[in-house]
């Protein structure tokens, strides 16, 4: 799979001009996944404007869903049984919200459901 048109910092990509940068030099440099993150965020069908700013914001926003992603599943397995009906329900809507960006054309760079209003304390 690739995007539509890849440009760099504005710019067509080009190797004749030397606009050009190479997947293997990424990888290098940075964490697999976090480049495969900043590259979701662009529907494969639309142009992408590389940046290094914009790869840098990825990278801080893969480790944030990262951290809640371990935090969430290690609150989950530390609860009683029973005792996180509003968690289950939160993740379930947003297993499904995925799920149906997925399958509606591959659409990665979806938003997230809105959050369900807190209960009242």
């Amino acid at each position: 799979m690739h995007h539509n048109h890849v440009l760099l910092e504005g710019e067509k990509m080009a190797k004749s001009t030397g606009n050009l940068v190479l997947l293997h030099d990424l990888l290098k440099a940075h964490e697999p996944m976090a480049l495969r993150f900043y590259l979701l965020q662009t529907h494969y069908r639309s142009p992408m404007d590389f940046t290094w700013e914009g790869l840098e914001g990825a990278k801080k926003g893969y480790g944030r869903l990262l951290h809640a992603y371990r935090e969430v599943r290690e609150r989950k397995k530390a609860a009683p049984p029973g005792t996180t009906p509003e968690l289950e329900r939160a993740l379930d809507a947003l297993e499904k919200a995925f799920m149906e960006a997925i399958e509606d054309d591959l659409s990665t760079p979806e938003p997230s459901p809105p959050s369900s209003p807190s209960s009242p304390s």
